[in-house]
């Protein structure tokens, strides 16, 4: 199997003695067919060894969710299965997604460059540009200073005229990414550079350190983190990696997924990963709200959220 996030479809097959072709001149290279449980095509439903799609020929895609609970509950092509059969269970088995298996003593632990990161040597305390820029964001400077330990820059540098942002792993420093105060530089947001972090930061998460049990809310960016207060982690962006989605399987038990809403990418981004992690976790919810992003929720509609979400 390549390092992918996809469905170990012939092992699958082969343990629950289920037809499969994975050659001949109706199987695309790179699939694995079986008879269709939605449809009853014979040999239609196709698994994508490389990407982990799942499409029949005749009725169109599936998740691979719905996928394993109708062979589980069908009764024709051989699927019946005795006995009650989670379908996590079947997921932790033959998903080849997470490099790290949840085993007793292995959190998610994961390689590093490095023991951790230097922030900018330019950063210090917020000054009052800085307190300036999260005040007109409706932000409390100085409450969301002490939590997330702020830093801020100065003129000069390359992480000039930013709010420095610390990402911790166990503790230690591993990365950090700068949100621009002006609104007029180039990037927005600029993260480490890849060969100075300890840890890359799209494989971890931003504020796992402040939880205090192993469940999270999972939003987009870091101003997202800060308006929900602890208890909320960030994903660095829509764009999740498989490496994230192991740091979470291996660091949590239930999620609720919180991506922007107004953004039709994001939420189509925050459904495809709540499929894949409700495969390997207790708990996954997804939730929209009115908010343009959390980032830029009134405070005390997100101090509701989480308190209605036992946050607080």
């Amino acid at each position: 199997m390549k390092p992918h996030a996809v469905f170990d479809i012939v092992r699958f097959c082969k343990d629950f003695h289920i037809p499969y072709d994975d050659e001949g001149s109706e199987v695309t290279d790179g699939w694995v067919n079986i008879a269709c449980p939605f449809c009853n095509g014979s040999h239609h439903l196709g698994f994508s060894t490389i990407t982990g799609a799942v499409s029949c020929w005749r009725c169109g895609k599936h998740s691979l969710r719905e996928t394993l609970l109708k062979i589980f509950h069908a009764k024709k092509h051989g699927f019946r299965c005795e006995g009650p059969v989670s379908v996590s269970d079947i997921a932790q088995r033959y998903i080849a997604a997470l490099p790290y298996v949840k085993t007793p003593g292995n959190r998610g632990r994961i390689a590093r460059e490095r023991k951790t990161c230097q922030v900018p040597s330019t950063a210090g305390p917020m000054s009052s540009p800085h307190k300036r820029y999260l005040a007109g964001r409706k932000f409390d400077p100085d409450k969301i200073g002490r939590e997330w330990g702020l830093l801020g820059t100065g003129p000069f540098g390359d992480y000039k005229l930013r709010i420095i942002a610390p990402i911790t792993v166990d503790g230690d420093v591993v990365s950090f990414q700068g949100r621009d105060i002006t609104n007029k530089q180039r990037l927005r947001y600029k993260a480490c550079k890849k060969e100075l972090e300890a840890i890359h930061h799209k494989h971890i998460l931003y504020g796992v350190d402040l939880l205090s049990s192993r469940r999270a809310v999972v939003v987009e960016g870091i101003a997202d983190a800060w308006r929900l207060g602890p208890g909320a982690v960030a994903t660095f962006g829509t764009a999740y990696t498989k490496e994230q989605k192991s740091f979470i399987a291996n660091r949590l038990d239930q999620v609720c997924l919180l991506f922007d809403s107004c953004d039709e990418h994001a939420v189509k981004q925050m459904e495809v990963l709540g499929e894949e992690l409700s495969l390997v976790m207790d708990k996954v919810e997804m939730i929209t709200t009115d908010w343009k992003d959390p980032g830029e929720a009134p405070q005390d509609e997100a101090d509701g959220l989480m308190h209605d979400l036992g946050f607080r």
